[in-house]
């Protein structure tokens, strides 16, 4: 079965081509909400992508990329995207031979995958950007998959974003180093300071600029396909596009917070709602009761209300960039989808309960959040078979990342009781081949460390099959995902490397003397990979 990824770019291609007209929105707008319908009423509706994580209805994510355009008032073309995306999902059921049952069901996996993307490739990054560490902000849109966009890919910026910083004094003056939200002023002010020191917040986090990439890189059409989504939904002008790098660290895309409120803004809990009037907003926020009490008592004792007012505040009258509409227009309006679709919660949720460990790094896209739901999935299998005695060791090898160095392969072990080390090595061994794990075991350091497999033959017998059977799926596609070559070699193929090198030509263990002899640099499959192992 195709996957929801690849089901969207398939689709992508004729929302592309399709037409919709200014004059027919309104009409297209109710039937979009009545195909969604379809899609409501099945069980296909949830999404829910690990046995810990909390359910999403998707029917809620559509109607929220319908509702918030318009709740924030933006153009007629800017529904244009989301409607004859919903549109062409049923259009492409109904093409075909098919028969009531399958066209529906057709229509509701389209709508699924739809629904699926925008979480994925659009509403995660923004979300999960701000709870990812500042030095991997920028990898934000590295690993996402995968459609195909000739026109997108026509217009990625050549160059990487996030090598310039934002001039946060040029952002404060302007403000006149005033919270443009409750009115607090910052104590650097040089004429009756504050007491506090104010933040320079992105309104569009740089994370969002994603990275620059070369046509043949894999991380090219993932970047492309999130560029996209952007473009379509936001209307992002190609002259942004072009030159993000300047965008992203400039003044326009930048506001001066306090930061209880710098928080809050890039949580997506708050928000800035265009006027009538040029460069004046109101301040929106969502959970109403307890955000609502917070900003009230910041607000009076800034002196501000409900109004946001950005005026270039700077003695000299310095032409300094007010902040860009079209920005604070995006992020309301993700704010918007994440608060009324659901997805808001959900993502939180999320990242909670897969968190990173060892080595590994947060979820900044979505490739990062399936690999730790991969890798927590690993760990909760071995503690449900009781594997006590190596849990940690298996949690330390597979939540292991790749170090930033392609063409070397190291394992970085620190100094650990030999046998320690070869009841790790043979518990892995064992799920990918059980009589070499039966000569490793044989030849190993004495030790009076049982490891899971031992025992009767009885009880080897009533094993849990299906977990072994899941384990030996999960480990290979886990353990050896940041080693593989990268070309048709896959996970499998290259685990008899690593093994040969814990071996000599008879399949028995090599003598080691000590930890440091676990010297795998000399496999020529791995040489392209690295893994870093920390204890």
């Amino acid at each position: 079965m195709a996957s929801e990824l690849q089901i969207f770019t398939d689709l992508s291609a004729d929302i592309n081509r399709s037409t919709l007209s200014d004059a027919d929105v309104i009409a297209q707008t109710k039937k979009a909400k009545d195909i969604i319908k379809k899609l409501e009423e099945n069980t296909a509706n949830i999404f829910k992508p690990s046995a810990t994580a909390t359910s999403l209805q998707l029917h809620r994510v559509l109607q929220a990329m319908l509702t918030c355009t318009e709740d924030i008032k933006m153009p007629p073309q800017r529904l244009v995207y989301v409607i004859k995306a919903i549109l062409t999902c049923s259009k492409r059921a109904e093409e075909g031979d098919r028969g009531g049952p399958l066209r529906h069901e057709e229509l509701v996996k389209n709508l699924r995958a739809l629904a699926v993307t925008w979480v994925t490739h659009f509403l995660f990054p923004f979300k999960a950007s701000p709870r990812t560490y500042a030095q991997q902000a920028s990898e934000i849109f590295s690993d996402i998959a995968t459609p195909t966009y000739e026109r997108t890919a026509d217009n990625m910026p050549t160059r990487s974003i996030g090598r310039r910083t934002l001039d946060m004094d040029t952002v404060l003056r302007r403000d006149g180093y005033t919270c443009v939200i409750t009115g607090i002023v910052d104590s650097r002010r040089p004429v009756d300071p504050g007491v506090t020191r104010l933040e320079v917040a992105h309104v569009l986090r740089r994370a969002v600029g994603g990275q620059s990439h070369r046509e043949t890189d894999p991380s090219f059409r993932p970047a492309a396909a999130t560029f996209d989504i952007l473009r379509n939904y936001t209307r992002l002008p190609d002259d942004y596009l072009w030159n993000m790098e300047d965008h992203i660290d400039h003044p326009s895309n930048a506001i001066t917070l306090g930061a209880d409120a710098h928080i809050l803004f890039d949580q997506y809990r708050i928000r800035l709602l265009p006027t009538a009037t040029e460069h004046t907003y109101t301040l929106d926020w969502f959970d109403k009761l307890r955000v609502a009490d917070f900003l009230s008592g910041l607000r009076k004792l800034g002196g501000r209300n409900l109004a946001v007012v950005f005026r270039n505040r700077t003695p000299h009258g310095y032409a300094y960039n007010m902040p860009d509409p079209i920005f604070i227009g995006i992020h309301a309006t993700v704010a918007g989808v994440l608060d009324i679709s659901g997805a808001a919660e959900f993502i939180d949720n999320l990242i909670d309960k897969h968190p990173p460990s060892g080595s590994s790094k947060p979820a900044s896209s979505w490739s990062d959040m399936e690999e730790l739901i991969s890798l927590h999935e690993v760990v909760t299998e071995l503690q449900r078979l009781s594997v006590s005695p190596i849990t940690s060791w298996i949690r330390l090898l597979v939540l292991s990342r790749a170090c930033p160095h392609p063409t070397k392969i190291q394992l970085k072990l620190r100094i650990l009781p030999i046998s320690q080390v070869y009841r790790t090595i043979h518990s892995l061994v064992h799920l990918v081949n059980p009589p070499l794990s039966s000569s490793l075991l044989h030849h190993a350091p004495h030790t009076q460390t049982t490891t899971p497999w031992q025992g009767s033959k009885k009880k080897a017998e009533t094993e849990d099959s299906s977990s072994t059977q899941r384990l030996r799926t999960l480990i290979p596609r886990v353990f050896y995902r940041r080693i593989e070559s990268g070309d048709e070699n896959s996970a499998h193929s290259v685990q008899p490397s690593l093994l040969s090198n814990l071996t000599d030509g008879n399949n028995r263990p090599q003598k080691f003397n000590s930890v440091r002899d676990l010297d795998i640099d000399s496999s020529p499959q791995l040489q392209r990979r690295s893994v870093n192992i920390q204890c």
